[in-house]
């Protein structure tokens, strides 16, 4: 057997300021342990609903990125990941909140 899959990392984590109506965030985790020191295919979801589980764009090392161009609210979002040795390691729950910087044009 191998040690239990572990996400050890996710970022970023609470209020993000953009001045667009759309902000560009990179959802960023590292994955460690498990099969082949963390070497894993990860997967995200704002339901924490497996049907709704969706791969990310970088991913199947220990680093993983997917980019998610949002408008102003909040988000929850879940992970989990998955190793060739077919351990799991589960993950809620990232909140972001998107704030729009108002211009007062002075």
């Amino acid at each position: 057997g191998t040690e239990p899959l572990n996400i050890i990392d996710i970022e970023p984590n609470g209020t993000i300021k953009g001045s667009t109506d759309v902000v560009s965030v990179d959802l960023e985790l590292e994955t460690d342990n498990g099969y082949n020191n963390g070497e894993a295919i990860c997967y995200f979801s704002t339901t924490g609903e497996e049907k709704d589980f969706v791969q990310f764009y970088e991913t199947g090392g220990n680093s993983h990125k997917q980019r998610q161009d949002l408008p102003d609210g909040e988000y929850t979002y879940y992970f989990k990941c998955i190793d060739l040795g077919g351990n799991e390691a589960k993950k809620g729950l990232l909140l972001i909140k998107i704030h729009k910087m108002v211009s007062l044009g002075f």
